[in-house]
């Protein structure tokens, strides 16, 4: 670190790790911020979020995005215009710079993806419970420690701020809405908005210090105005038709809005498997006619992660055994989240099949037939057991019971053969080993001499390992010449 004086300034360069600096950015400025004493630092890059650049400070004052490291003649990226998100860590800093009064360690972020800039308390390199890449106001949106709401005003009042206040002052904003959208034509009269974050609750609010105030709710727009506006577009909530007064929009256009749904989740599934998602509610649009986008956000017990469902399901084959699973519905119009639906689930065990031999090896002689008897487990009556003698089947049978017995018969001989038993894409735990005698006949004949042209003479077969009742047959120079079966 090397400190020298500079106009009575004081500059601090600081040598940061090359692994960490970011001084150039595909087709973006080059990214540096100015914190407090001018000090000029290279923004460090999300590991979560290649787009997102961020500044970690833990002193309250301002701070700007800029292509260089002119205070004054570069570009600075940190005008309102170009702030997005939770604007509430920003000051009404007199020269457009970002200022914050957050108590403890915060983080300027710039998204180079539209290039403009936030403020959050999450680490965007943080895994557990910020969500990694999502943005902060999603996730406390998520965890329900904030909604978002619209503060907004008469295009024609010629005003650029819509202050959430807890008194009657607007050095107590707690939130300010900028113009999100510029202009937007209600029954006529046309209005500007501003997104905020904030916790639930009653605030004071207008452009100064009205001495309004009203409970705000999630995915509602407000606005401070005089005269009666339509009841059909507007509701009262604070203050007299007959003076300024405080009113939450109905609807901007002839369409009712969506601000909540109703999603079906499965309560439980078994590890390794997918998730049905169905909800009822179409997205529609938002009280300020915006179209709504339906999203939904898995927490895994740690951490927020945006799911993708398709065809009425979705992937959480990753998740451990557990309960307190959620999957929260959100409605996005492109400016705020809405929570429209909360839904939990456990995630249990998977049942296993499994097959297993009752004996491991079994012995007999040729053209014997033997039982060949598994038994099974978290397999239904009636599935299919193949039994296969390497990859070739020789023969099928039904479970009962936790059980399946095939009656084989060898075709060939073989004195060793091992065989396996499948059920869908599950093999048997052990295999077994059928052996086969070798099977072997002697040949005696009566009598042996003196035989002459038409004698009979009597063969006797002897066999040994052969199956009772099989038949020999009989040749005499390769023509055969007759059979008999074989007695016990």
């Amino acid at each position: 670190m090397r400190t020298f004086n500079l106009k009575s300034i004081t500059l601090v360069l600081f040598l940061l790790s090359a692994s960490l600096q970011v001084w150039a950015l595909t087709n973006t400025p080059q990214v540096r911020g100015f914190m407090n004493n001018w000090d000029c630092t290279a923004m460090t890059q999300s590991s979560n979020n290649s787009n997102i650049y961020y500044y970690e400070a833990t002193t309250n004052g301002e701070f700007k995005v800029t292509d260089g490291c002119n205070w004054d003649n570069d570009k600075n990226l940190s005008y309102y215009d170009n702030s997005k998100g939770n604007v509430t860590l920003f000051g009404n800093n007199s020269g457009g710079n970002l200022s914050c009064s957050q108590a403890g360690t915060w983080y300027i972020c710039f998204d180079s993806s539209d290039s403009k800039v936030y403020a959050t308390t999450t680490n965007p390199d943080a895994g557990g419970g910020g969500g990694g890449s999502l943005d902060a106001d999603l996730i406390a949106v998520l965890n329900g420690t904030k909604i978002m709401v619209y503060g907004g005003e008469l295009t024609s009042w010629n005003q650029s701020n819509y202050y959430f206040m807890t008194s009657n002052n607007t050095s107590n904003a707690v939130a300010t809405a900028t113009k999100d959208i510029s202009s937007l034509s209600i029954n006529n009269e046309t209005y500007w908005f501003g997104a905020v974050t904030i916790s639930a609750g009653t605030y004071y609010q207008g452009h100064w210090a009205s001495g309004l105030s009203c409970a705000i709710t999630a995915g509602n727009a407000y606005v401070v105005r005089g005269g009666s506006p339509s009841t059909t577009y507007f509701e009262l909530k604070a203050g007299s038709t007959n003076n300024n007064a405080i009113y939450s929009v109905k609807k901007a256009s002839s369409t009712s809005p969506t601000i909540s749904a109703t999603t079906t989740i499965d309560a439980s599934i078994t590890q390794g498997s997918s998730i049905s998602i169905s909800t009822s509610t179409s997205a529609g649009v938002s009280v300020l006619n915006k179209s709504n986008t339906l999203k939904y956000y898995l927490y895994d017990g740690s951490d927020w992660s945006e799911l993708t469902v398709s065809a009425g399901s979705a992937d959480v084959s990753s998740l451990a055994v557990g309960t307190g699973y959620k999957i929260v519905t959100v409605l996005y119009d492109g400016y705020i989240y809405v929570k429209a639906d909360e839904d939990t689930f456990s995630v249990t065990a998977a049942t296993v099949p499994t097959i297993t031999f009752s004996s491991t090896s079994g012995t007999i002689n040729w053209g014997d037939a033997i039982n060949i008897t598994v038994s099974t487990a978290n397999i239904a009556n009636n599935s299919t057991i193949t039994f296969k003698a390497g990859s070739t089947t020789i023969g099928t049978a039904s479970v009962s019971s936790n059980s399946a017995t095939l009656n084989y018969q060898p075709t060939a001989f073989a004195s060793s053969t091992t065989i396996t038993a499948e059920y869908s894409s599950t093999t048997s735990t052990n295999s077994y080993t059928l052996s086969m005698n070798t099977p072997s006949v002697s040949l005696s004949a009566s009598p042996t001499s003196n035989v002459g042209t038409g004698d009979n003479v009597t063969f006797t077969a002897t066999k040994s390992n052969v199956s009772t009742n099989a038949t020999v047959t009989y040749k005499f120079e390769d023509t055969t010449s007759g059979t008999s079966t074989i007695q016990a």
